[in-house]
């Protein structure tokens, strides 16, 4: 089971290097992640999701991101950040 969610961990690997800031509209992309690992990894979503309101309040929430891809150049896990943030927002509003 646990190996299982650790296999997950590979399409979704962002250490929070902070390589992919600033952020022209400020979205707070490691933030961001670090929550949706939070549910994801450890289980911990209503954590998560309360954390992720605080971000969203803030205005620096994956809502914000207009997908220029600057993140994405400045990344040196290659990830894929704009689809990512739009999968972690679902996942860290969802209402379940």
């Amino acid at each position: 089971d646990h190996l299982k969610r650790l296999a997950k961990m590979r399409d979704l690997y962002c250490t929070g290097c902070g390589y992919c800031l600033p952020c022209p509209v400020h979205v707070d992309i490691p933030g961001i992640f670090a929550q949706y690992n939070l549910g994801r990894v450890y289980g911990l979503w209503p954590a998560a999701k309360g954390a992720y309101q605080k971000i969203l309040a803030q205005g620096h929430g994956a809502d914000a991101c207009t997908e220029c891809g600057q993140c994405e150049e400045k990344c040196p896990q290659h990830l894929s950040i704009r689809k990512d943030l739009q999968k972690a927002h679902i996942a860290l509003t969802d209402q379940s």
